[in-house]
């Protein structure tokens, strides 16, 4: 019995020996020849003879937590592209919290409160509206929530209702895969109201805004109208659209434009090209 162990544990060193391994003269077993700890091990099932078993020295544990580790960051990296592409304009993608000039600190502040209190806000479906004239930042600030929301892992969706209506469209005419709505936990909608619909825009407006609606997801929506034009909107099928996004966004955000910052910053642009082409 002991003779027929001994050639098993031989045979299978002989599989797994390395150059550099060798076998320990008092145990038979063999061992790493870098950090010498034991490859084999004796293993006796309950009721069954003994019989060597493979196992894992220090080297081959550390190889295989590098690999893990390898992997995991690419999985990662592989999962935040996809979180990326959940806004669509690329141009929003560098709005973020670390370029926040605080010209409107009341709503930077809220804007911040809502990611780091957006688990309890998603329980009840409800994102925000921003709203006021052009030039405010209200987008800004809608996608300083997407980056930083996409940068902890959720997904989010940033897009414009006329393009909803265009991905609708070509999907059911030209047979493009719907959005998987079901996916997003976020979804932002801009410039609400901006959009020039026709009758068949309207419905497909309906129909897919009544999807997200029935996801049960928070909305955060940035518009050019007054509160009454978004709760009272003077075309029936529309105000079927607003009824659904104002209840998925109900807190009302003012962005005051007095400081103008798209017209400040343009400014300072003219200002730096100047000089540039002076020179």
């Amino acid at each position: 019995m002991i003779n027929n162990l001994i050639e098993e544990i031989k045979k299978r060193a002989k599989a797994i020996r390395k150059e550099g391994d060798y076998i320990d003269p008092d145990t038979g077993l063999l061992h790493c020849g870098v950090c010498h700890e034991p490859k084999q091990q004796i293993v006796i099932p309950h009721n069954h003879r003994a019989f060597p078993a493979v196992r894992e020295c220090r080297c081959e544990r550390e190889q295989r937590q590098k690999e893990k580790e390898v992997l995991d960051r690419y999985d990662r990296e592989q999962h935040q592209k996809e979180l990326d592409k959940g806004i669509k304009a690329e141009a929003f993608k560098g709005f973020t919290f670390d370029r926040d000039d605080k010209r409107n600190i009341t709503v930077s502040k809220l804007c911040c409160d809502y990611v780091r209190h957006f688990a309890e806000a998603e329980q009840i479906s409800s994102g925000l509206l921003f709203y006021g004239d052009v030039g405010g930042g209200k987008s800004f600030y809608a996608g300083c929530i997407a980056n930083a929301l996409i940068k902890r892992g959720v997904p989010v969706l940033f897009t414009s209702l006329r393009d909803l209506v265009d991905n609708r469209q070509a999907a059911k005419y030209k047979g493009a895969e719907l959005i998987g709505l079901q996916g997003y936990r976020l979804f932002v909608l801009d410039d609400i109201g901006a959009e020039k619909l026709n009758r068949t825009d309207l419905d497909t407006a309906f129909s897919v805004i009544d999807d997200i609606y029935n996801t049960k997801k928070p909305m955060i929506v940035t518009t050019n109208l007054t509160i009454a034009q978004i709760e009272k909107p003077d075309n029936l099928d529309i105000a079927r659209i607003y009824t659904r996004i104002r209840e998925r966004s109900p807190k009302s955000v003012f962005v005051d434009n007095s400081n103008y910052n798209r017209i400040k910053t343009a400014e300072e642009k003219r200002k730096r090209i100047n000089t540039i082409l002076n020179t």
